[in-house]
Formats: C-alpha cells, sequence, structure tokens
C-alpha cells in the first residue's frame, strides 16, 4: 500500500500532465509570435544578416506591422503577408542563390526613413546591396516577393533583361498610391520599374 506522500506525488503529476495535454499525447501549448511583430521579423532573419544590421545600421530596425500606418497595414495583411512586412525572401538574382529583401526604418535622427536593402548568400556569408533610399514616409512601406511574369510578359521580360523569375516588391501604401516598385535582376545588377497594381 502507498503512503499518503506517494499517493498526493502521484495526484499533483496526473493532474499536471491532463492541463498540459500531456496524458492524451498532445504536447503543450506553444508560444507563437504574432505576425509581423518586431520579434517574429528579427526571427526570420539569418544570424549572419542580422550580424551585419547591427554592425551597419544600429539606429535602424525591420519594418513590422506595428510601426506601419493604418492603410499600410491593412494592404500589408491583404497581400496575404508572410510573417513580416519588412523581409522578402526569394531568388532574386539565380536559381542557385537564396535571397532576402530587408526594408529597414530608422528611428532617432533617422526617423521616417527607410531603406531597402538585398542580402545575397555566397556560402556562409551573405552579400549587401542597397537597392533604395527612401527619404520620408516609412509608416506606409513594406514589402514582398512575387514572380516576375505576374509583372512583366515575356517580352516585357526580354526588353527589361529580367534575369531571375522572383523579383522585390515594394508597396508604397500612402495616399494616393497606386502602383509598386519592382525591383528585378538583370546582368548589370538590380533595375527597378513602377508598375500599376
Amino acid at each position: 500500500m502507498m503512503d499518503r506522500a506517494k499517493k498526493w506525488g502521484l495526484l499533483i503529476a496526473s493532474v499536471g500532465l491532463v492541463l498540459t495535454g500531456s496524458a492524451f499525447g498532445e504536447s503543450p501549448v506553444k508560444k507563437t509570435r504574432p505576425i509581423g511583430t518586431v520579434e517574429a521579423c528579427l526571427h526570420l532573419l539569418p544570424d549572419e544578416v542580422s550580424r551585419v544590421l547591427s554592425e551597419q545600421f544600429g539606429d535602424w530596425i525591420v519594418q513590422h506591422s506595428d510601426a506601419l500606418s493604418s492603410v499600410a497595414k491593412e494592404r500589408w495583411q491583404a497581400e496575404r503577408p508572410m510573417e513580416c512586412p519588412g523581409i522578402a525572401g526569394g531568388r532574386f538574382i539565380s536559381a542557385k542563390s537564396k535571397s532576402l529583401a530587408v526594408l529597414i526604418v530608422g528611428s532617432g535622427k533617422n526617423k521616417g526613413q527607410a531603406r531597402l536593402l538585398s542580402f545575397t548568400q555566397d556560402g556562409a556569408n551573405y552579400h549587401m546591396s542597397v537597392l533604395e533610399q527612401i527619404s520620408s514616409g516609412a509608416i506606409n512601406y513594406f514589402v514582398h516577393s512575387a514572380r516576375t511574369r505576374q509583372f512583366f510578359d515575356a517580352a516585357s521580360a526580354r526588353r527589361f533583361r529580367a534575369a531571375a523569375s522572383e523579383s522585390v516588391v515594394l508597396f508604397d501604401a500612402g495616399t494616393d498610391e497606386y502602383g509598386v516598385e519592382v525591383y528585378y535582376w538583370t546582368e548589370a545588377g538590380f533595375r527597378h520599374e513602377s508598375v500599376d497594381y
């Protein structure tokens, strides 16, 4: 016969298992990051990209949903976003290399400004380039990735010399803004075109 202390121990353990779902083969409830938050955005970045951002852009932060204007936030959500309005991933240069587009927004003396950066993986390292510098209205901007053919038909792609199947799309959701900037790769590097969207 079990003594009283063992019975209480088993009872407490059983209640704990039932409350966490473990007694029924379920895993405990996991905490999820709300989509678009600063935490969710930073979690998406590879360590090397985070290091470059902290070293070269210490007063800047990745665009996140709480920093967007209400109109921009609605537009971003309508685009069926991944997890972050400041990060777009894709094969922007070639089918063999992964790239990231990162939209960072300033704080302090840089408040209201934004920069669109490209990070292309080269082995364990990433090569960074600045695609765009925006002087004001950062709360209205977010990025997305899209198939290049979504914006350019075959003839336009040849004329613009678009060489990759995916492009970076920069949205400006400010008042009276209807188009987007599409950044696409050519043999000479990134180029961009304004497109009605």
